[in-house]
């Protein structure tokens, strides 16, 4: 019996917490405008809110491996990913 109320009650507060959660990380505002990827052709746009995070603001590192690492060109070259290095 004393199980059954605290599974109920672990139940009921789980749900409670997973009902208030209305803006999940990566979940888009209510009022924004969705955007055609076809429409963004700017490769500064893209790399600025895609890539600059990780790789620097000028793709020469930041938490991740620089772009223009030779080990990172040459693995990338044989995985045939289409960089062009040259």
């Amino acid at each position: 019996m004393i199980l059954c109320r605290r599974l109920s009650s672990a139940l009921a507060l789980l749900a409670l917490v997973c009902s208030g959660c209305g803006s999940s990380p990566g979940r888009p505002a209510a009022n924004a405008i969705p955007v055609d990827p076809d429409d963004i052709s700017n490769f500064e746009f893209l790399y600025a809110h895609n890539c600059a995070g990780c790789h620097g603001s000028n793709g020469k590192g930041g938490a991740s491996i620089a772009l223009a690492n030779p080990l990172y060109l040459s693995i990338a070259d044989t995985l045939g990913l289409g960089v062009d290095n040259g």
